[in-house]
């Protein structure tokens, strides 16, 4: 059994220039809603490769620095790496 998370996701919705007033602009369960949602995190969050490639160092945070930092799907490191670290993602994240 996979373990629930917790998602801060007042703190996504910022970084990807979602306020509370055009969230309720969008009636729940709509097709609107996720529209709005995906358009903005791929305008926020575009992709990167560049730290796979060496470019930026690998944080411990979102990396194991011995090895450098890999594609991980874990929901806490990809939290932190897009949302708190402000970094964009690659094509799984």
């Amino acid at each position: 059994m996979s373990e629930a998370h917790q998602v801060d996701l007042e703190a996504y919705f910022h970084s990807i220039d979602i306020s509370q007033a055009l969230l309720d602009e969008h009636q729940k369960g709509s097709l609107e809603l996720p529209t709005l949602i995906y358009h903005h995190h791929t305008q926020a969050i575009p992709f990167e490769n560049l730290s796979l490639c060496g470019v930026y160092p690998p944080l411990p945070t979102h990396a194991n620095v011995e090895v450098g930092e890999v594609v991980s799907l874990d929901i806490d490191k990809i939290f932190q790496k897009l949302v708190l670290d402000r970094r964009d993602g690659y094509c799984l994240e």
